[in-house]
């Protein structure tokens, strides 16, 4: 089987029910209406049909990081890759990257940065030590939506816009068939990252906002479906709270923003509830990541101290889900883990995005 096209787990929250992944794999990684030069040249391939074979970024996986003949540069009508291409292009591309000298593949820039910051968590933890609160935010949206076929003009910026980048009105959700020539399609997930990025400033203002009279932190991660790709967003914050009164009331209103805000977001996929749901998880006392010996003393070593504070089961949870890690059991020999086809998929929908998939707050810096 080709390892781009396995079906994966059951769907998650946002993704549909029943997915249809020949539909998503065929779907172009960005829209026609997205700047191709925004795209890394291996994500981009001949759109006109005359472009000699050598054009093709998967022609020859010998040569892939070759100087002449891109499909980018010589093709009059370049396109994005399809979700399938690019998964396969990614996993060309990134693979020679980590085996060639001066060049750095995507898999090592996160697994440095991993360590870096599971160590600012440490010290963070050692600073406020047991007087922090942790939530766990996730923000979701429909990969899917129902296309209207009435072309129109599209103007503005297709990263941050509303559009279906495909010359069609579009009603987000509707029930498929409805409407005179009407169909369910996959947004493309260049696009649909656009409009997760879209409400982040609505959503760091409220959190701010309310919680004005607290020290807090933050990491936001991008992470893809394992169902269907999809990317949503994680944000984690570690809050100063020696009494324990943080709750779900200080977050709720940054989640409701993203709802209103966010194209295909709905409210059903963002409860937020004390306790356990499926947008908002508060920890008064965090639970800690439990570590081996072995790891124990990896992280002593690097810290020149055997005593240090526990990171917590959150920050791990979204540290893992970053979708580069999909590399690992390409590029590293003591990786047991099989190809996961659908994160890889993510993680060329990572390389293709023109956002931030990890950010933080300059006190994890």
């Amino acid at each position: 089987m080709d390892d781009t096209t396995s079906h994966g787990p059951p769907s998650e929250p946002a993704d549909p029910p029943r997915v249809d992944h020949d539909q998503r794999l065929s779907t172009r990684i960005a829209p026609p209406t997205f700047d191709v030069s925004r795209l890394p040249k291996p994500l981009i391939e001949c759109g006109c049909g005359d472009c000699p074979a050598a054009a093709d970024p998967l022609a020859d996986d010998s040569e892939v990081w070759r100087d002449t003949l891109w499909a980018a540069t010589c093709c009059p009508t370049p396109q994005p890759m399809t979700v399938k291409r690019a998964a396969k292009a990614y996993r060309v591309y990134q693979t020679a990257s980590f085996n060639a000298s001066g060049r750095t593949s995507r898999f090592e820039e996160i697994r440095d940065q991993h360590g870096h910051i599971m160590d600012a968590e440490r010290d963070l933890l050692d600073r406020w030590d047991g007087e922090v609160t942790t939530v766990l935010l996730s923000f979701r949206l429909s990969p899917i939506e129902t296309a209207d076929r009435q072309p129109h003009a599209i103007e503005g910026d297709e990263v941050g816009a509303d559009l279906n980048g495909a010359g069609y009105e579009l009603t987000v959700g509707s029930p498929s068939g409805s409407g005179c020539g009407s169909s369910r399609e996959w947004v493309p997930p260049v696009q649909l990252d656009g409009r997760l990025h879209d409400p982040w400033r609505n959503i760091y203002d409220c959190i701010s906002h309310h919680l004005g009279d607290y020290d807090w932190e933050y990491v936001g991660v991008v992470a893809p479906t394992e169902s269907a790709a999809t990317p949503h967003l994680h944000l984690y914050l570690w809050v100063r709270d020696a009494k324990d009164t943080i709750t779900v009331d200080h977050v709720r209103p940054a989640v409701e923003s993203f709802v209103r805000n966010a194209v295909g977001a709905k409210a059903k996929h963002h409860s937020v509830e004390q306790g356990e749901s499926d947008a908002a998880v508060i920890r008064h006392s965090p639970r800690p990541l439990s570590m081996n010996d072995t790891q124990r003393r990896r992280v002593a070593r690097y810290r020149g101290e055997e005593d240090f504070k526990q990171n917590t089961r959150g920050l791990a949870y979204v540290m893992h889900q970053r979708p580069h890690w999909a590399l690992r059991p390409l590029v590293d020999d003591s990786c047991r883990d099989t190809v996961d086809s659908v994160r890889l998929q993510g993680a060329a929908i990572s390389w293709a995005s023109p956002h931030r998939w990890f950010f933080s707050s300059q006190g994890l810096k």
